[in-house]
């Protein structure tokens, strides 16, 4: 009577820790993402409505900027769009994408046109470069969807 091995099988304390940690980390994960989500749509929504409403800042802004003030209506609409959609689940990675394109503008007309550092620029296109990577699985789907839409009923 030869004896077999047991076969190799993880100790309980391994098996046990593994999907422990996953779990317990996934929802710090998913409440850190919407914390962002809605700190830079209040942001977005703050930003965008104090350029549509003509604060001194925002007037002043645009003007050395030099492209006119239909330049700050524009960008307050697009910035207050995309703030309150970022607070919208589905639509918050089209919507960092969006910001994220407007950050990128921001940052080349504070590097070439103002002559200044674009530290608050460059700030809010990482924060939205994370919510628009977390959030990709999301905006595909729903780019998918628009590209393929269902067939009309018959």
């Amino acid at each position: 009577m030869s004896a077999e091995p047991a076969p190799a099988t993880p100790t309980s304390r391994e098996a046990s820790s593994r999907p422990a940690v996953a779990l317990s980390r996934r929802p710090l994960v998913s409440v850190l993402l919407r914390l962002l989500e809605f700190a830079m749509g209040a942001l977005f929504i703050y930003l965008g409505g104090a350029k549509l409403l003509g604060s001194p800042a925002a007037v002043r802004l645009f003007h050395d900027i030099g492209w006119g003030q239909w330049f700050r209506y524009v960008t307050g609409v697009v910035e207050l769009t995309g703030g309150l959609l970022l607070i919208v689940p589905l639509l918050a990675g089209a919507s960092a994408l969006l910001l994220m394109a407007v950050m990128m503008v921001a940052t080349v007309i504070e590097l070439f046109v103002l002559h200044r550092p674009p530290v608050a620029a460059t700030a809010c296109l990482c924060a939205h470069g994370v919510i628009a990577w977390n959030r990709r699985a999301q905006t595909r789907r729903l780019f998918a969807h628009r590209l393929h839409p269902s067939p009309p009923f018959r």
